[in-house]
């Protein structure tokens, strides 16, 4: 390799669009990136992925390069880029509620077969995060629990289940970004336990996930003052991403920051991802997630081949991650012939059946379950979160369409339906209105404990004196929220099969036989979003 081929294994990059263009392939030819994200915005049904895929790796061989990364946050529930004909697996936490590892596995399986078959090589999962904190914004379903030996079980299932889909995995985000407050899309955290906590728990999932075998690790832009005193973020840190993972834990495979346009690192300035990729790459990261703008990738991609020019990344410190990236690249399979069929019916059918396992009744202490009788005074009310996250605003029913709507109105036509944005104007008054007109409730929240708007038409409806069924279709803390509510299901996400099987819970159709993941002891707080300034 030259020079500019080495320092190509040290970015994979976003592309624009569904299809091949000569400014993409003019970016592969010239930068020779690592491998390529893709995102929502670059699917466009299987069949035109799947020729997107295969044109990017013919240009990728005919300029002389290894077989590139094709990777994608396919976790299931909420962070799923992929939906049908694709099957829509539950969030990691419902797999953990269904049975544990067995669904960990069997979900990560299907997942894997289906990125397999478009041409994508490389999951970004499973995630290994201990969601410790109830109001942390960014994680929450997407962990598999609250334990860490729990998260360490259902991880190496699901890493297990990747490498016989033949998908290569990659474990995030490390140290751990489960006891955080704020989502590093849009501010850096500054998680404060001590050393011999952080071994306990943040640390003891990726400590298996390796022994298990792991292909890849996605660092956290999150400080650990106990890890590195410095201040700086585990990706910026050799502390944290050399000494401990690398000495300590022992890693010996590819190591991958999370985004660089992210605020944590970025702080909304695009100048600030060029010097802060390269003190990632001497902190001991393989490969950096650039993304953004092709001509800001590629700004990016030159300031890195005149840094290890000048000598500010030394030739061995490339050479080193130039191996371990070369070596994951060269065991990647090519993109397969698609078949016809599609979607695959078994897959469908195991989704629904871990759904349907996963939902939980928490309480029924007024057995208001299931719903009987005349229901024409039972009025369904579904809160829309304002803009909370960018993963949470991914999936946003019910203001596009709603699946709950949908399914329980074809069998409940007489009850009187309510989708109402938290924020909206007036938003209080038209729920009292609606109120006004029932004697039995039925609510669905999405992740309100992330939204002090929905908490407070929540503890309204609840102030009515009437009957409330609380179907809390993302986040599980948002039971928490109105002890007063004695009738809360779980659905730990609200893809479409996760609401079927709680429309079927509710009608006495199925039973709730989910098991609580997590420990729910005491009433959760919302957060107050970005109060925390970024560090320099």
């Amino acid at each position: 390799m030259n020079l500019r081929q080495k320092v190509g294994q040290l970015i994979m990059v976003e592309i624009p669009g569904t299809r091949l263009t000569s400014e993409v392939e003019a970016f592969i030819r010239d930068c020779h990136p690592a491998g390529v994200a893709l995102f929502g915005h670059n699917l466009a049904g299987p069949w035109t992925t799947a020729k997107f895929i295969s044109d990017m790796q013919a240009v990728a061989a005919d300029a002389g390069d290894a077989p590139l990364l094709v990777g994608m946050d396919q976790e299931g529930g909420q962070v799923s880029h992929l939906r049908y004909p694709c099957a829509e697996l539950p969030s990691q936490m419902a797999r953990t509620a269904a049975s544990g590892p067995p669904a960990a596995g069997e979900a990560a399986e299907i997942m894997g077969s289906e990125m397999q078959r478009l041409g994508v090589n490389l999951a970004f999962a499973p995630v290994l995060d201990v969601n410790t904190n109830p109001a942390n914004p960014v994680i929450g379903p997407r962990a598999f629990s609250d334990d860490p030996d729990t998260v360490a079980a259902c991880g190496i299932a699901a890493i297990e289940g990747l490498r016989r889909a033949g998908i290569f995995s990659m474990a995030k985000h490390f140290p751990g970004h489960g006891d955080t407050d704020l989502d590093s899309h849009l501010a850096r955290n500054r998680v404060m336990h001590s050393l011999e906590r952080l071994r306990e728990v943040e640390l003891k999932p990726f400590r298996a996930a390796i022994a298990a075998g792991v292909d890849s690790i996605c660092s956290a832009h999150v400080s650990f003052p106990a890890l590195d005193p410095s201040g700086l973020p585990a990706t910026l840190s050799p502390r944290i991403m050399t000494d401990l993972l690398r000495g300590e834990l022992g890693f010996k495979g590819v190591l991958f920051s999370d985004a660089l346009v992210m605020d944590a690192i970025a702080a909304g300035k695009a100048t600030n991802i060029p010097p802060a990729a390269i003190a990632a790459v001497n902190a001991g990261i393989d490969c950096l997630m650039v993304l953004g703008k092709l001509s800001q990738q590629r700004q990016c991609y030159e300031m890195l081949v005149h840094a290890v020019e000048i000598g500010l990344i030394s030739e061995r410190r490339l050479d080193e991650a130039v191996e371990r990236v070369q070596s994951l690249r060269l065991r990647a399979s090519l993109p397969p012939a698609v078949t016809p069929a599609w979607p695959d019916m078994s897959h469908q059918a195991a989704a629904t059946r871990m759904a349907q396992a996963a939902v939980t009744c928490l309480r029924d202490r007024q057995n208001l379950l299931p719903l009987t009788g005349n229901c024409s005074d039972v009025g369904v009310i579904e809160f829309a979160s304002g803009s909370i996250s960018p993963v949470e605003t991914a999936r946003n029913e019910p203001l596009g369409a709603s699946t709950l709507a949908f399914l329980l109105g074809r069998r409940l036509p007489e009850a009187r339906f309510l989708a109402l944005q938290s924020d909206a104007p007036n938003a209080l008054e038209t729920l009292d209105a609606f109120l006004r007109d029932c004697t039995r409730v039925v609510v669905a929240t999405r992740s309100a404990i992330l939204d002090p708007a929905q908490v407070a038409l929540l503890k309204h409806a609840a102030s009515q004196g009437l009957p409330v069924i609380h179907m809390a279709l993302r986040s599980p803390y948002d039971a928490t929220l109105e002890p007063r509510i004695g009738t809360v299901l779980l659905t730990y996400g609200d893809q479409p099969a996760g609401v079927a099987a709680a429309v079927d819970v509710l009608l006495g159709e199925a039973s709730a036989s989910g098991k609580l993941p997590i420990q729910l002891e005491k009433p959760a707080q919302p957060p107050v979003l970005g109060t925390l300034p970024l560090l320099n």
